[in-house]
């Protein structure tokens, strides 16, 4: 079976199939839902006293280090919603994209299908944010610091570390809370997940840079026959070097900022 090529024609491929309709109807559900979830955690006490809290963190590494933790007051760190069309991509991706049981007869992805029965227990990222700090070392100090946080105003707190064969490193606190969500006329509890990704400012300058290489790559329906690592004229070659590139350069600052705090130079 051929597989839907782009987001769109795995709507119509998916509508002929299923009784679950992806439409106007499953787009207000999930405008409804994702501006409920926002509103409610951004107005929640574990949220807020996270705005307050950042200000200690920040000064407790300063006054450890004698470097920012932070590269944005912690005020201005937003909750954004996952647009509609990025949230069908990525539904359409797991199904699709990345479904290794596509060409067999039993077609459905391991776990089962994405749906919107389902979806908003099963994609990760409906409702999420972005924390910047300036150095390597702030990234899991941030996250142990948010999951004690957040365990005190019943979260379920899920650290999630990435690092690729593709040069693509990132670390997510997942946050799990039971909304009570109107659907239809019936009232229904949904575990859903806020995502707050934490990232250097190396790694964020670096990730604007190859957002739109990584948004075409994921969708690819099939690999290149030809390893990347060995094409340097290949899309992949640059960006995901730079990738790993990076991700060394920022170890090496922490052992040479290190190794300078233990020879009595802070800065």
């Amino acid at each position: 079976m051929d597989k839907p090529s782009n987001p769109e024609d795995y709507i119509e491929w998916w509508n002929k199939r299923s009784d679950v309709k992806i439409d106007k109807a499953a787009e207000g559900q999930y405008t409804y839902v994702s501006t409920f979830v926002k509103y409610n955690f951004e107005n929640s006490r574990g949220w807020k006293e996270l705005i307050h809290q950042l200000h200690n963190y920040d000064a407790e590494y300063q006054r450890r280090y004698g470097y920012d933790l932070l590269m944005k007051r912690p005020e201005d760190i937003k909750l954004d919603i996952k647009e509609w069309g990025s949230f069908l991509s990525k539904v359409w991706r797991k199904n699709v994209v990345n479904n290794k049981n596509w060409d067999k007869e039993e077609i459905q992805p391991d776990g089962g299908w994405v749906t919107p029965l389902n979806w908003f227990e099963r994609i990760n990222d409906i409702v999420r944010t972005r924390v910047v700090v300036k150095y390597f070392d702030g990234v899991g100090l941030l996250l142990d610091k948010m999951c004690d946080h957040f365990r005190n105003y019943e979260c379920e707190c899920i650290p999630d570390w990435e690092a690729r064969e593709e040069g693509y490193y990132a670390a997510h606190l997942n946050l799990v809370r039971d909304y009570e969500l109107l659907f239809g006329l019936e009232t229904k509890k949904k575990s859903i997940r806020v995502e707050i990704q934490v990232t250097t400012q190396m790694k964020d300058v670096i990730g604007a840079l190859t957002h739109k290489y990584y948004a075409e790559k994921r969708m690819r329906l099939e690999l290149p026959e030809e390893k990347w690592q060995w094409d340097y004229n290949c899309d992949e070659f640059a960006p995901n070097y730079i990738g790993h590139i990076v991700h060394y350069v920022e170890g090496a600052i922490m052992a040479i900022r290190d190794r300078g705090q233990v020879n009595g130079k802070n800065r």
